[in-house]
């Protein structure tokens, strides 16, 4: 009787849960979910030991299995996985199981920290927001969700502290972008701010309300001038579905994000994208706590959503160690408050260095390392090819926004 070996591509995943099971090519973006019981379990089980190089020993019995058989037609035909005789004719090919190595980890933080020895922990903020200061038509529900402008207090950001924070660890080329939100030319020290930005050559996006654009035009394409991107934020279409021309449809450096908390916002939406030929805009739906059925529908993970998924190796890896909605980040307030998470507790205050804060998050924080390790998506097969969670778990209250698994009420 002949036996085979059946080895998987070191480019494949499997994951099983219980009596579930997952497979994922990342070159061609196939997937494939099966039943993971009787001889498949004992087939998966020997390819998920580490000392088996990705393969198991096939009886000619088993391949006669019409199940087994089935599962890996399917394999094969995806790419995924080669079958090859155990003779002296066939080299047996080995493989490597797609494992996660980070190189630099919490307890080398820690201990680069007590040694106070250089070390490449600031290499991970990538993005800093900054409302330098607040608008009148700004919404706190809003801006914990996405970056919009808040309403209150109704102050600005000190330029002399602001500054020292971004040099407090040195020339800050570890920021690949910086955000500014509010009203900028109500802002006192808005040329001073675009000087000092542009000395340290970091690029610039800005933010603002649709409302704060129209009343303050000319001000506003002064700024657009010299930022790489910038962002108007529409939450009010009542004025928009009446004009003909819209000044910000220009194109160039100008984008608009069409804020959503209906059906009916998503169609007002997508019909001024259309009208007003906008490249480059985006819908973001936003949780009021009266429109539950609408992110269910619209927001919600479905399975048709999963199939689609098209991830790297890579990015499946990043889904396993870090959040990356939120890993990077941090966030300014205009009294100086900084976050890392803004429906959380402030990790400290513009006074001290950003180093402090970074390192705070790394090491105590809950919010760049958040992955889904928890229930029910840590018993879940699609555990890492779904996105990291979310704001909009933490402001609906839910540990998972998922039809899949049945959602969980966060205690």
């Amino acid at each position: 009787m002949k036996n085979y070996w059946l080895t998987l591509h070191k480019d494949t995943f499997l994951w099983v849960k219980g009596d579930e099971g997952c497979v994922f090519n990342t070159l061609n973006q196939k997937s494939l979910r099966f039943s993971n019981i009787e001889v498949i379990d004992q087939i998966t089980s020997e390819l998920l030991k580490i000392g088996n190089l990705y393969r198991t020993v096939l009886s000619e019995s088993q391949l006669e299995d019409v199940v087994v058989k089935k599962w890996l037609d399917s394999l094969v035909s995806m790419e995924s996985a080669i079958i090859t005789p155990v003779d002296d004719n066939h080299r047996c090919t080995a493989s490597m199981m797609p494992e996660l190595k980070i190189q630099n980890t919490l307890n080398y933080y820690k201990f680069c920290h007590e040694k106070r020895v250089d070390d490449c922990i600031m290499t991970n903020l990538h993005k800093l927001i900054i409302h330098v200061n607040a608008s009148k038509y700004g919404n706190k529900n809003f801006s914990d969700q996405t970056i919009y402008p808040i309403k209150e207090p109704n102050e600005h950001i000190d330029i002399e502290s602001l500054q020292a924070l971004l040099l407090s660890s040195g020339y800050p080329n570890f920021l690949s972008e910086i955000s500014l939100v509010g009203c900028l030319w109500e802002y006192p020290d808005c040329s001073s701010l675009f000087s000092f930005l542009k000395g340290i050559k970091i690029p610039i996006t800005v933010y603002c309300t649709e409302k704060d654009y129209l009343n303050n035009l000319k001000e506003a394409e002064k700024v657009a001038k010299d930022v790489m991107s910038f962002f108007v934020l529409v939450s009010d279409y009542s004025s928009l579905e009446k004009n003909t021309i819209l000044p910000f449809s220009k194109g160039g450096n100008i984008f608009v994000k069409f804020i959503v908390t209906s059906e009916n916002d998503c169609e007002i939406a997508e019909a001024l994208i259309e009208k007003h030929d906008l490249p480059g805009s985006s819908i973001l739906p936003v949780y009021t706590g009266q429109n539950l059925l609408f992110f269910e529908n619209y927001v919600y993970t479905t399975q048709e959503d999963i199939d689609s998924i098209s991830l790297s190796k890579r990015e499946i890896f990043a889904h396993q160690a870090l959040n990356t909605h939120f890993f990077g980040t941090l966030t300014i307030f205009p009294d100086g408050s900084v976050y890392s998470d803004t429906t959380q507790d402030s990790i400290g205050t513009i006074n001290e260095s950003l180093y402090a804060m970074v390192y705070r998050e790394m090491i105590e924080g809950n919010t760049w390392l958040r992955t889904r390790e928890y229930s029910p998506c840590n018993a879940c097969i699609y555990q890492y090819l779904c996105p990291s969670p979310t704001i909009y778990e933490k402001v609906i209250g839910r540990a998972n926004l998922c039809h899949i698994k049945k959602p969980v009420n966060l205690l």
